[in-house]
């Protein structure tokens, strides 16, 4: 198991939480098994978004597990160019 992040319990199904957002499923032709699986299923999805914003999701955590804690993911997108450019300006000078 990683020590560096643990991975939380999954979310209890009568979390207080849940019940904060039950009202908003009541106009939908849904069992109450059905609310709470939906409930939970959408938590679960906030919560891999979350951990994949502060680098706590799998992949993350396997690349620093291997490439060691100094590991930094790539920016996305328009900050990918820069970065490549950066690192491969830094890299140059460094030899």
């Amino acid at each position: 198991m990683n020590e560096h992040a643990p991975i939380p319990d999954p979310l209890p199904a009568d979390s207080p939480e849940l019940e904060k957002y039950r009202h908003h499923l009541d106009e939908f032709d849904l069992t109450e098994e059905q609310k709470q699986e939906l409930l939970i299923t959408l938590w679960q999805i906030m919560t891999q978004f979350v951990d994949l914003g502060f680098g706590r999701d799998a992949t993350t955590l396997a690349l620093k597990a291997i490439c060691g804690e100094d590991f930094e993911a790539a920016p996305l997108d328009d900050e990918y160019d820069l970065y490549l450019k950066d690192k491969l300006t830094t890299e140059s000078e460094d030899k």
